[in-house]
């Protein structure tokens, strides 16, 4: 650009417009930055997207970015802002942890949810999530796998429905849903 006004030529007046604000825009975004804390962790892991997208899982409607986006929209929508996070993170900057389906985890990083909740903080977790080690290893002794005490509840088998499908529950031996 030197060359053009050495030249004589005199620059326009959108140009000295254009690039006073950008140099006005340098000193406010360097003198203003802003660090978003939140107090709600949306875990994702690229290894466990690939895991519950492979053809051994019970369902090939369900995609893992589509729930991480709905999860992260539901937030949106409500005014929540969110850290998107490993699981391997330090989740004690946080009060909820929501895990949305997350198939494949190491035990170390079941841990770190399980001692998050032991100390207070809250998770919400999806279906199918923690079913498999890091090596895509089976967890024994039913889902969810690696949080069946933190969760409380154990499931014997998977019976997931196309979109449009429904079922009814019905009471068996005194437990379950009418």
């Amino acid at each position: 650009m030197r060359s053009v006004w050495a030249t004589g030529c005199r620059p326009r007046w959108s140009h000295v417009r254009v690039t006073g604000l950008g140099r006005s825009m340098d000193v406010v975004v360097c003198s203003h930055r802003v660090v978003l804390e939140s107090d709600v962790a949306l875990l994702f892991d690229r290894t466990a997207w690939w895991a519950l997208e492979t053809d051994a899982t019970p369902s090939r409607d369900a995609r893992h970015l589509d729930l991480v986006r709905a999860w992260y929209e539901a937030l949106w929508s409500l005014g929540i802002t969110c850290d998107l996070v490993h699981p391997s993170s330090d989740l004690s900057g946080h009060r909820l942890v929501l895990v949305p389906s997350l198939s494949l985890a190491s035990d170390a990083d079941a841990s770190s949810l399980d001692a998050f909740v032991r100390d207070g903080g809250h998770a919400v977790v999806g279906f199918f999530s923690y079913v498999v080690d890091e090596h895509d290893h089976v967890r024994l002794g039913g889902h969810p796998g690696a949080y069946r005490d933190m969760l409380g509840i154990r499931v014997d088998e998977f019976f997931p429905l196309r979109e449009a499908e429904t079922a009814a529950l019905r009471r068996f031996g005194g437990h379950g849903v009418e």
